[in-house]
């Protein structure tokens, strides 16, 4: 049995932010709008390809049609140091 988070659902909130919820109970938006300006992942700023994300059904990890992805644990663990800074809080902007 595999006791890593999983997500169990996504929605597209707004042009680049995508709610993810896990099935730990952890959810929450993620904007990718600093992440999408890599140049490895120029093909999603176009808001209608962005908008074709889907969880991969083998991995588990936030993917598109031509094989961009964004890890599932990556996303988990900055879901989750966000929710403990607004417990605590700290303004993220701050780190």
């Amino acid at each position: 049995m595999n006791d890593e988070p999983q997500i169990i659902s996504i929605k597209l909130a707004s042009d680049y932010i995508i709610t993810i919820n896990y099935n730990d109970g952890v959810k929450g938006d993620y904007n990718f709008s600093k992440v999408i300006e890599h140049d490895d992942l120029k093909a999603l700023q176009d808001k209608a390809y962005f908008g074709t994300v889907k969880v991969c059904e083998k991995s588990g990890d936030l993917v598109w049609q031509n094989g961009e992805s964004v890890c599932k644990d990556a996303l988990y663990r900055q879901l989750t140091l966000r929710s403990m800074l607004n417990n605590l809080k700290i303004d993220e902007e701050l780190l």
